[in-house]
């Protein structure tokens, strides 16, 4: 069975042409007003901005679903990536509790400048099981290739898991929640090794009272590179698709 699906919206910007990343945080940070930016006599500029746009074919064979354009990637928490990107992407489970995420994808070609090599190619592999109802563990490799810099290839081994603890009875807690995320990273960022790593996890609670209040716990931790003149960088690197 074939399927298709489209976004688009308007995107508006006045004064000096940014990224489109960079104007929405600009335009997260104060007022909007097209009457004000019009009497300052800045540029303006109405744009339409592709959020995704793409075919779906589910299963060709059993348990297979197929995409091919412009879609959404995005964990649970963010923490890996969150960004539209081009891609060609296959959902395999294997049964209800196992699912397979295969992609290549590229970050958003038609924005690119045609007469430059600035292609910034991923390719993901996302394993997911779910133990329980209420469980979540995943294991995940992702690598970048930046083929307008020489060697930038970082790859990315992870771990992540979400879900609700469990009591001593071997019932979900509903009103407590847990989250994991860890990774190393390898490659190489030009004349340099990647040796990198870091993680992140913490508990949400949720409180019995009228409004539902939580509270929530965390802890993360990313390693620095302790001689940046060596030929071995032990920093962990932003991937690039969202992560702070």
């Amino acid at each position: 069975m074939f399927f298709a699906s489209l976004s688009i919206r308007p995107f508006y910007t006045a004064g000096p042409k940014r990224s489109i990343r960079q104007q929405n945080r600009a335009n997260a940070q104060r007022p909007f007003s097209l009457v004000e930016q019009a009497r300052q006599g800045r540029e303006q500029d109405l744009r339409l901005i592709l959020d995704y746009a793409f075919l779906a074919w589910k299963e060709p064979i059993e348990n297979l679903t197929l995409r091919l354009g412009r879609q959404r990637f995005r964990d649970r928490r963010e923490w890996l990536f969150d960004e539209q990107l081009d891609a060609a992407r296959a959902f395999y489970r294997f049964s209800d509790n196992w699912q397979l995420d295969l992609s290549a994808s590229r970050e958003r070609r038609a924005r690119s400048d045609l007469f430059r090599d600035d292609r910034v190619n991923n390719y993901l592999a996302w394993l997911t099981w779910e133990p329980r109802k209420a469980i979540e563990l995943a294991a995940y490799v992702f690598l970048r290739d930046d083929l307008a810099r020489q060697n930038e290839s970082p790859i990315f081994y992870g771990l992540h898991s979400h879900g609700e603890l469990f009591d001593h009875a071997g019932k979900p807690v509903k009103e407590l929640d847990y989250w994991i995320d860890a990774a190393l990273v390898r490659g190489r960022d030009g004349p340099d090794k990647l040796r990198g790593f870091g993680f992140d996890m913490g508990l949400t609670a949720e409180l019995d009272y009228e409004l539902r209040p939580t509270i929530t716990l965390s802890y993360a931790f990313g390693s620095g590179d302790s001689d940046p003149n060596d030929s071995v960088g032990s920093q962990l690197p932003p991937d690039g698709l969202g992560r702070k």
